[in-house]
């Protein structure tokens, strides 16, 4: 049964589960314990926060004794529930105290059930609520203790890597974001739980659109769907979903953006108005996606309701990031309707709030009607000293980092690509995902990557849309990509 759940074989992990309930005597406290910490486990890597409440009592049950694995598995499988119930305060403090021992007398970090696990599930609280200051201090500290003692590759350092990347984009280190969350993108897919895995794929996907490259963006949702269809993952193809949305709306495919809002509304609408566990954030997700899509087609009264709706529905789930976010959302389309004495206040409170937990493109990403809106805040004196000062190092940093244009400079004599690179940058013309190139050229996804990393570096470029502009202004592909043709040189 553990080797089903290690090889992320749910199905046959559950029938193994079943063999296990008939076949164990009632009086064998000893196997059910580690019984009912095989199925809490089965439950976190499906998601599965119903399952892990039908079963509350048994894992709180858990004494352990002196045994280290029983110890920090009822600490992290309670923790990661108590978590996704809000219950932020309640999840923290099962992970203090001493850590477990192990019987030669070293603590318990690695795997699931180790300490290092549980202080992850720790910081995934604070970024759970937009406490960013706090979320990056512990993660930081789980990231490099989990490298040093279990190597990079390790269960702990995959899963603080992918909560990590989510803290360092909302604290506009967007670079070692990147860098980080892409060196270890095949490894979190692999061991990672659920909620680390959904964050690679969202804040990737926001990086490069962010940059206007849009196609990679969109790739790393797709390779979030595909992980997410595999797994049984609801939730992170839910989020995928409002995130696609808010790319299409970006790039004014409204019709794009209609059909996952529709898709998104089945899905939320299925667990009704007032889901539980893993599944509370539906709702407010769904009112996220409406107000992008309605301010898209100039709908402004429609999306300040939803915008409103979302803000309401983050406060209730405690996510303090996102209530930043439709109060600047809202403050923002009152201004469009001419309604500044509204919009002023509730943007300082935005303000006031972006400050207080460290948080920099809840607001940033807004661009720069916020910042212009957000200095008649400060001329009003709705501000105190240290929030004001905050907001100019915030407007700093946006203007520092402000992306004008997807392409940079391009080099001044560009390297001759190899007859594979340029198969590779043909199929990047096509808007193919790096598996469906390594199907289509015959060559590993690893290759893939090599050869995309060569391509960008002759071109001078930082991503697949880049490269694609620039190949189209260097006569390199047909200027009309309908009608490229992908025939694939024959391998060699």
């Amino acid at each position: 049964a553990w080797a089903h759940l290690c090889y992320r074989r749910s199905a046959e992990c559950r029938a193994s589960v079943a063999e296990l309930e008939a076949a164990l005597a009632s009086d064998d406290t000893a196997s059910r314990a580690h019984l009912t910490l095989l199925k809490g486990a089965l439950a976190v890597q499906e998601d599965d926060t119903d399952g892990a409440v039908r079963m509350l009592a048994e894992v709180e049950a858990l004494s352990g004794g002196s045994d280290a694995i029983l110890i920090g598995g009822r600490r992290n499988i309670l923790s990661w529930l108590y978590a996704h119930q809000g219950q932020f305060d309640k999840a923290r403090q099962l992970q203090q105290g001493s850590r477990p021992v192990l019987n030669d007398g070293s603590v318990l970090l690695d795997s699931a059930f180790g300490a290092l696990t549980g202080q992850c599930i720790a910081g995934f609280t604070y970024l759970q609520q937009g406490n960013m200051r706090s979320a990056e201090q512990v993660l930081r500290a789980a990231l490099e203790e989990a490298e040093e003692s279990l190597g990079m590759a390790s269960d702990p350092a995959c899963i603080a890597a992918g909560y990590l990347g989510d803290v360092l984009y909302e604290v506009n280190e967007i670079e070692t974001a990147r860098s980080m969350l892409e060196l270890r993108i095949d490894l979190i897919e692999r061991v990672s739980l659920p909620d680390s895995l959904l964050r690679i794929g969202v804040i990737l996907a926001r990086i490069y659109a962010r940059e206007g490259s849009y196609r990679e963006a969109l790739s790393h949702l797709d390779r979030l769907d595909e992980q997410a269809t595999e797994r049984g993952l609801e939730r992170a193809l839910v989020h995928s979903l409002a995130e696609r949305c808010r790319i299409l709306c970006l790039t004014a495919d409204r019709d794009g953006a209609q059909e996952c809002l529709a898709q998104l509304t089945f899905m939320a609408n299925r667990h009704g108005a007032n889901p539980a566990g893993s599944k509370r954030p539906f709702g407010m997700l769904l009112a996220i996606a409406r107000t992008r899509w309605l301010v898209a087609g100039g709908r402004l009264d429609e999306a300040l309701q939803q915008a409103q709706d979302a803000y309401r529905l983050a406060g209730t789930l405690g996510f303090g990031r996102i209530q930043i976010q439709m109060r600047a959302q809202a403050a923002l389309l009152l201004a469009q309707g001419n309604k500044e004495d509204e919009a002023l206040p509730l943007l300082a409170q935005a303000m006031r709030d972006t400050q207080e937990l460290g948080c920099m493109r809840a607001l940033m990403d807004y661009g720069p009607d916020l910042r212009t809106l957000g200095d008649g805040v400060v001329q009003a004196g709705l501000l105190s000293p240290v929030a004001a000062f905050y907001w100019e190092r915030l407007k700093s940093a946006a203007t520092q980092t402000e992306v004008h244009a997807p392409m940079r400079d391009a080099p001044a004599q560009t390297e001759t690509l190899s007859a594979r690179e340029f198969d590779v940058l043909q199929a990047l013309a096509c808007a193919m995902p790096n598996k469906r190139i390594a199907r289509a050229l015959g060559i590993s996804p690893e290759t893939v990557k090599w050869h995309l990393k060569n391509v960008y570096g002759k071109l001078g470029v930082l991503g697949r849309d880049e490269a694609v502009l620039r190949a189209r202004h260097l006569g390199l592909i047909d200027t009309t990509m309908r009608d490229i043709r992908f025939s694939p040189t024959p391998p060699r």
